[in-house]
């Protein structure tokens, strides 16, 4: 599935939230999650040509039908209105949903989605695949993947751009910084006991 995935210049882009280190609400971790998703998106595609646009699809979320419509009716004002960081212009439709194992592209993201956060976990299983993620995972213009192809929330995670993706540097608050970097988590090991 990588390999095809590279073969046809697929772009992967992920948030991963650590939800303990910031004492949300679900509901709100998920709407904010979904505004990062949708930022990151419309400025791959507005970078990628000024006029691209594109649709989201989203995995069916757990629970019955009612929670799903709800899920979906939360998300109208993204594509009504957008973000603060960007108009509803890249994004064409209402974001759509399917079961995933119907749409193969879902699987894709569904594997990319697993193995992502398994690797930020520190899973052995996950951080061997992480390398052939990374072919398709969507980069800066210095070929960073994070801030990019990974969102990491809160910013205090961002050593593990370096960590998981191989990043050197990391743009923060208007300035680059060398990753690891001292002043932030993760600077020493990955938190994850030795095995």
């Amino acid at each position: 599935m990588i390999e095809a995935a590279v073969e046809a210049g697929a772009k992967s882009i992920s948030v991963v939230w650590a939800r303990g280190r910031v004492e949300w609400e679900v509901a709100r971790v998920r709407a904010t999650v979904l505004g990062f998703l949708y930022d990151k998106v419309s400025n791959f595609l507005k970078n990628q040509d000024p006029l691209g646009r594109g649709v989201l699809i989203a995995d069916e979320p757990g629970g019955n039908s009612a929670e799903q419509h709800a899920w979906l009716a939360e998300t109208l004002p993204l594509t009504t209105q957008g973000t603060k960081f960007n108009a509803p212009t890249q994004i064409v439709l209402p974001i759509l949903m399917a079961p995933s194992h119907h749409v193969p592209q879902l699987q894709l993201a569904d594997l990319v989605a697993g193995v992502t956060v398994g690797a930020i976990a520190g899973s052995p299983y996950a951080t061997g695949l992480m390398p052939d993620l990374l072919r398709i995972a969507s980069r800066d213009k210095y070929g960073r993947v994070g801030g990019t192809g990974l969102t990491l929330w809160p910013p205090d995670l961002a050593n593990l751009y370096w960590r998981v993706c191989g990043d050197t540097t990391r743009w923060h608050q208007g300035g680059e910084y060398d990753l690891p970097h001292h002043g932030w988590d993760y600077y020493e090991d990955a938190g994850i006991p030795a095995a």
